[in-house]
């Protein structure tokens, strides 16, 4: 009798982490797809603007067609971490993780403003990169008017011609 109790207490437990492996595929799936969407059209930047130029008519549908990407990423990515909190290598890999955080970068000031602790916290449990914080930390602080702590981000002024 105690045998078989503990063998379908074990089935039990092999067929959560089943389910949990599942989960965290279908997430990493998904995270997959999110993360070829944010890199699609800002992988195209430098051609287009090269070929059309900075103020083009190409350059601004691409720009038009990134945003839009990015707000279709932002809201999948607020949903997974809305349900499983910032989840690490271990559970979803390196690639989909990256993507949480590139979406997130990308994301509006109010959300990046909304997930840095979120993020703060995944890097000190070793579920996040600290060079993604360290991007994060910088965009936050530009937008919030206060200096960069660690000079990640490159600005373009229309005024002098370059970047700074």
């Amino acid at each position: 009798m105690k045998v078989r109790i503990f063998f379908i207490g074990f089935i039990a437990l092999a067929n959560l982490a089943f389910a949990q492996d599942t989960t965290y595929n279908a997430v990493t799936q998904q995270l997959f797809k999110i993360d070829e969407l944010d890199q699609r059209y800002r992988n195209q930047i430098d051609y287009i603007e090269t070929q059309y130029g900075r103020n083009s008519k190409e350059i601004q549908a691409l720009y038009k067609n990134m945003h839009d990407a990015d707000s279709i990423n932002s809201v999948q990515v607020k949903a997974i971490l809305e349900k499983y909190g910032w989840l690490g290598y271990k559970e979803i890999g390196s690639q989909a993780n990256t993507a949480i955080s590139m979406v997130i970068q990308h994301s509006n000031q109010t959300t990046q403003e909304k997930y840095l602790p979120m993020m703060r916290e995944a890097v000190k449990n070793g579920k996040a990169k600290a060079s993604g914080l360290a991007l994060l930390e910088d965009r936050v602080a530009l937008k919030q008017g206060r200096v960069q702590t660690y000079g990640s981000q490159v600005l373009w002024s229309n005024a002098k011609n370059k970047y700074f």
